[in-house]
C-alpha cells in the first residue's frame, strides 16, 4: 500500500471512530472502554505498518517529533486529566492520533498543503484547532449572557476576572428548568448559614462528577425553599473534549497548519 493510500485510510478511520465518539458523549456523556483500546489498538497497529514510509525522516528528525508528539498530546493530556478537566477517554483517544500521525506524512493528504521545508508535529493544529472551537464560541456566548442577564451577572459578588471567565463559559438557567435538564452542570456551590442560603460561584466542575447529582442538589433546595422556581443559578454544559477534538480533526484534514506557518511567518516578518 503506498504512503499516500495508507494515510487517508488512517485519517478515515480516525474520522470515523471521532465521529462515534462525539454521538455517545454528547448523549450519554460516556464512551465504552472497550471502544476507546480499539480505536488505540487499530492505531498502533497502523504506526506499525507506516514504519517503512518513514524512512525518508532522519534519526533525529523522528525523536524532534516523537518528543514533541509526546509532550503535545499524551502528557498534556493527562495533566488535564489529573486536574479533572477531561476523561480518560480523551487522553487515550489524542493518544491514538498521535500514534496515526507522528510524522508529517499526512499533510500530503490535506485539501490545502503549504510546501515548506518544516512541518508542525501533527497533534499540535489538531489540539490547537480544537481549542479554537471554544475560542470562537465564547464571544457569542458572552453577548447573549450580557444581553438576557445582564443584571444577573452585575449581582454576583466575585472578582471582575471571574466574572468575566463566568460571562463567558456559563449561562443562567431558571432552578425549575434546570432540574429536567441533561448534561448541564453547576458553578455555583451552596451553603446553609443563619443567613439563609449563601451561594458561591465557581470557574470549573469535576468532570467526573454526574450532572444528575447537580440535578438533584438543586431540586432538594427548591424543595426545601431556599431556591425559587424562578430564581437563577449559574451552569455550563460543558462540551465535551471528543467533540472539539472532532471539529479540530476537520479542520485540520482541510488547511493542515497552513493558517499556523501564515501567522508565524507574518510575526517573523
Amino acid at each position: 500500500m503506498s504512503c499516500q493510500v495508507l494515510e487517508y485510510v488512517k485519517s478515515s478511520i480516525a474520522f470515523l471512530f471521532l465521529i462515534h465518539f462525539s454521538i455517545l458523549d454528547l448523549r450519554t456523556r460516556s464512551i465504552p472502554d472497550r471502544l476507546v483500546c480499539l480505536f488505540l489498538a487499530i492505531s498502533l497497529t497502523l504506526m506499525i505498518a507506516s514504519i517503512p514510509n518513514y524512512t525518508a525522516y532522519s534519526l533525529s528528525e523522528a525523536i524532534f517529533y516523537a518528543v514533541i508528539d509526546a509532550s503535545l498530546g499524551p502528557m498534556l493530556l493527562y495533566a488535564l486529566f489529573k486536574v479533572k478537566l477531561i476523561g480518560d477517554a480523551d487522553v487515550v483517544v489524542v493518544s491514538s492520533l498521535t500514534l496515526l500521525h507522528p510524522l508529517p506524512n499526512i499533510y500530503d493528504c490535506v485539501l490545502i498543503n503549504v510546501s515548506v521545508p518544516v512541518k508542525m508535529p501533527p497533534i499540535l493544529p489538531i489540539i490547537l484547532y480544537a481549542n479554537l472551537m471554544v475560542v470562537l464560541y465564547l464571544p457569542a456566548n458572552i453577548v447573549v449572557n450580557l444581553v438576557k442577564y445582564g443584571e444577573f451577572y452585575r449581582s454576583i459578588k466575585t472578582g471582575f476576572w471571574k466574572k468575566a471567565i463566568l460571562l463567558a463559559e456559563s449561562r443562567p438557567v431558571e432552578a425549575e428548568k434546570y432540574i429536567s435538564m441533561k448534561h448541564r452542570y453547576l458553578l455555583e456551590d451552596y451553603k446553609l448559614t443563619d443567613g439563609g442560603l449563601a451561594r458561591e460561584v465557581k470557574l470549573s466542575f469535576n468532570i467526573l462528577e454526574d450532572y444528575a447529582t447537580h440535578r438533584g442538589v438543586v431540586e432538594k433546595l427548591l424543595n426545601e425553599g431556599f431556591l425559587k422556581p424562578r430564581d437563577l443559578v449559574l451552569t455550563t454544559y460543558g462540551i465535551p473534549f471528543i467533540v472539539l477534538l472532532l471539529l479540530g480533526y476537520a479542520v485540520f484534514l482541510l488547511v493542515g497548519d497552513t493558517p499556523m506557518l501564515i501567522l508565524l511567518l507574518k510575526f517573523l516578518h
